[in-house]
């Protein structure tokens, strides 16, 4: 089990033995922690300083807190200061913060690819990943629809309902599904 204390820096991360509810390891970072996933094998945990410029992504061993890899992701054009969400899928780890999306193998730290989209567009929610394809709803002043790209190599396919601003999205079967206020939209794949 994890913990993430955002108290003023550094922030702590802090592990507990799931048998006895005790301490078993702790870290910590002088920036803030802004995504947290966990496996088996490692707690994966996006760091920030809070400045303009990108992040850290660092794998932990679960067993002891050890680093097992770290990676700077640059955050492009992007003025603010990014968050970004970690998502596990086999072996990938998937990123997403305002403006972009990463794939990492997870094993290794190993950038697999890195989508920015067009300015003004945001991811809204976390990706959903269907038979290889990464989906994320994006919202912009004209509507954004569903952003797609293949998992494997990070291309980029059309964008299901370009005008439409969703904010729940879901794949099922063989169909994708959109909330947009009252109103769902749905589209076989």
């Amino acid at each position: 089990m994890l913990s993430a204390d955002e108290r003023p820096p550094p922030a702590r991360l802090t592990a507990y033995d799931t048998t006895t509810g005790r301490e078993a390891w702790h870290r910590e970072t002088p920036g803030h922690f802004t995504g947290l996933a966990a496996a088996a094998e490692a707690a994966y945990v996006a760091t920030t300083d809070g400045k303009p410029g990108g992040f850290t992504i660092a794998a932990l061993s679960a067993r002891d807190g050890s680093s097992l890899w770290q990676h700077k992701i640059a955050a492009g054009d992007l003025t603010s200061r990014v968050d970004p969400a970690a998502y596990l899928h086999d072996q990938d780890l998937i990123l997403y913060a305002p403006g972009m999306i990463t794939v990492l193998d997870r094993r290794t730290g190993t950038q697999r690819w890195t989508a920015e989209t067009a300015a003004g567009v945001t991811l809204m929610r976390p990706p959903t990943i269907h038979r290889d394809v990464v989906y994320v709803p994006a919202n912009q002043q004209l509507g954004g629809g569903v952003l797609r790209w293949r998992l494997a190599d990070g291309t980029e396919l059309p964008t299901l309902w370009p005008q439409v601003s969703g904010d729940l999205l879901t794949v099922s079967g063989d169909r994708v599904y959109l909330a947009s206020g009252d109103v769902v939209h749905s589209q076989p794949l």
